[in-house]
């Protein structure tokens, strides 16, 4: 087994009878599968034919200050009030980003597996746990868990089963980070016990 760069998504790779496996690695209750950089995103999204006005819906969301690039800092909103704000436009943005299933495994394929860059090591399995225990899932696993799936009910941004969220809104403190605010993170809500399942 060996440590692979911190950059990829495959943080191991096991070989065995010259046959290697690219594994992930999370542990505790990890949630978090991706993050990158809003523009990244962005210009992914265009590539798949997204629209501008679910572009926008994402950018407003990211930003919290009525702003699709944050340039309204002292604008900024908390969560809970940015999902109200927004509610029709999350609403015809999920209907967008949810109804092509191919797109949909794409992008988990991207927050899960491969990463943003073409360069990276792709993982082709999950590992959730301890050194002591843990469960394993691969990438056709999870696809199959998607397709048997509905993920309709989600109010909140999402693709699939990844919710989007900003890295950090900074509502009511200085900005301590400015690359945090204009980072995405994508979150599978109980990703161990869908794992585990």
């Amino acid at each position: 087994a060996r440590k692979i760069d911190k950059s990829s998504k495959t943080d191991i790779t096991i070989t065995y009878n010259n046959i290697e496996k690219n594994i992930s690695i999370k542990s505790g209750i990890a949630k978090i599968l991706h993050g990158e950089q809003i523009n990244f995103l962005i210009d992914y999204l265009k590539k798949k034919g997204i629209s501008q006005k679910t572009i926008d819906t994402i950018c407003l969301f990211q930003y919290g200050d009525g702003t699709t690039d944050g340039s309204s800092p002292q604008n900024r909103k908390e969560y809970y009030n940015v999902d109200i704000d927004l509610r029709n436009r999350i609403k015809e943005a999920n209907y967008e980003l949810n109804i092509d299933i191919e797109f949909v495994l794409d992008f988990m394929d991207r927050c899960i597996f491969k990463g943003s860059y073409d360069n990276l090591v792709a993982a082709e399995y999950i590992y959730i746990g301890t050194v002591e225990y843990g469960v394993l899932a691969s990438r056709n696993q999870f696809f199959k868990h998607t397709l048997k799936r509905r993920f309709d009910y989600f109010d909140h941004l999402h693709i699939g089963p990844l919710l989007l969220r900003p890295d950090a809104r900074y509502v009511g403190r200085e900005i301590a980070c400015e690359k945090k605010r204009h980072r995405v993170i994508a979150y599978w809500p109980n990703l161990r016990e869908d794992v585990e399942f």
